[in-house]
Parts: C-alpha cells; sequence; structure tokens
C-alpha cells in the first residue's frame, strides 16, 4: 500500500476535495450512480443463486431490488442525522432499506462516489455474507464491514476489468480507493491507528479485500496480500 501512499502524494490530480458547497443537481449524479451500482448488485446477487436457499435469495433479490436513496439534508430525516454530512458520509438503514447519502458528495471522482455507494448498497445484501467465506480474520462487527467493501470490490473490478485503456483502469482503480487512501496515507506518518471495534483497519480494506480482485491487481500494477481470491 506504501506505493499507493507514495503515488497519490506526487499525483495533484488524486487529491480529493472538499465536499462542500452541493448544489441540487447533485443529488441527481449521485442517484445515476446509486442506480448503476443497484443494478450490478442485482446481478452479483443472481451470479450466486446457486449457493443460497431459496428464502435467501427471495429475500435477497427483494432487498436490493427495492432499497431507495435519501439525503441527509431531507428535513424529516435531519433531526435523526444531524451533523452527518459534517464529513464524508452516506449510511445504509435496515430498517427503512435506505441509503442516506450527502449531496456534497457528487463532488467526488465518480470512482470514489461508486465505491461509497457500493459499499452502502452492500449492506443491503447483508444475508449473502453467509455464503462468502472470506471474513474470518475480522470480529462479527468488522465482517460487516469487510463484506460490504467485498461487494464494493466485486462491483468497482467488473467495471475496471471491462475498461479497454489501461490508463483509465489505473485511474478508476485508484480514485476507487481514494476515501481510503486519504485517510491511511496522512495516518501513517503520525502512528496513529486507522482501526475501529467496527471496522478493519485502512490497510487491510485495501490490501486484503480490493487488491484480491485481479482486476485491481492488475490495473495498478500491485500484489496482493493473500493469493487467495474472494468470492
Amino acid at each position: 500500500m506504501q506505493l499507493l501512499c507514495d503515488e497519490m502524494k506526487v499525483q495533484k490530480d488524486f487529491l480529493l476535495p472538499l465536499p462542500t458547497g452541493a448544489q441540487p443537481s447533485d443529488l441527481e449524479k449521485i442517484r445515476d450512480v446509486f442506480l448503476e451500482n443497484q443494478s450490478a448488485i442485482l446481478s452479483l446477487v443472481i451470479q450466486k443463486k446457486d449457493l443460497l436457499s431459496k428464502k435467501d435469495y427471495a429475500y435477497l433479490v427483494k432487498s436490493i431490488s427495492t432499497v431507495t436513496m435519501g439525503s441527509f439534508e431531507d428535513s424529516a430525516v435531519q433531526k435523526l442525522f444531524f451533523g452527518a454530512c459534517n464529513r464524508p458520509n452516506a449510511i445504509y438503514v435496515p430498517s427503512m432499506n435506505k441509503v442516506f447519502v450527502c449531496p456534497s458528495l457528487a463532488r467526488f471522482p465518480e470512482s470514489t462516489l461508486r465505491q461509497i455507494l457500493a459499499h452502502e448498497l452492500g449492506h443491503s445484501v447483508q444475508r449473502l455474507q453467509k455464503v462468502i467465506p472470506c471474513f474470518q480474520e475480522y470480529t462479527k462487527a468488522q465482517s460487516r464491514e469487510a463484506f460490504a467493501d467485498w461487494v464494493a470490490s466485486k462491483v468497482l473490478s467488473e467495471s475496471i476489468r471491462l475498461e479497454a485503456d489501461p490508463a483509465v483502469a489505473k485511474k478508476n482503480a485508484f480514485e476507487s480507493q481514494l476515501l481510503f487512501l486519504s485517510l491511511a496515507c496522512e495516518t501513517q506518518p503520525k502512528n496513529k491507528p486507522d482501526w475501529s471495534p467496527s471496522h478493519p483497519s485502512l490497510q487491510s480494506r485495501i490490501e486484503g479485500i480490493f487488491l484480491s480482485q485481479p482486476a485491481f491487481q492488475k490495473a495498478l500494477h500491485c500484489e496482493a496480500k493473500s493469493p487467495k481470491v474472494c468470492g
């Protein structure tokens, strides 16, 4: 991961903009990416049909097909999520089957936005985790977040794999990790931990999940932390 940190520091194109100054049109941009991810995750569930019971498969198809997008700026939910958009943020709320987003996320590169939304949408198909045996190294809480990262890695790696231009594939792969890298690369010199009881470390998320996908390895010219390909 140090190579990715080094590249981010010398490439000004890989600096995240401040997610401020949201415009009404920003929600439409986010919604387009949301719908693309929703369709891709539905396809992923269908691919895993043979591993699932009929009950689980029907539940997952319904969950991802009916999940909707909401805004933290909606007056009806501002009290529930006060201050949620003081930082780049999106949250999946299971009881509503809805992903709430900060409109200012539209200012991020599209691949960064795609990763954030695919992760949150991944929580709507959490039951699929039962048949993806790749998260034993994490605590129960961390494994939920690792699974959502895995869903995002599958969605993103497929689009990267299909990109004919290697330069574009590299740019998209790199930008998909910008939120993690902007945090991980900043904390490394200060020796601050980047993990929590509910989330794996940033290094584990990048190296152990996203870089387990061959398309990411090829695009970024990086080796995986483990030769195992998850799912």
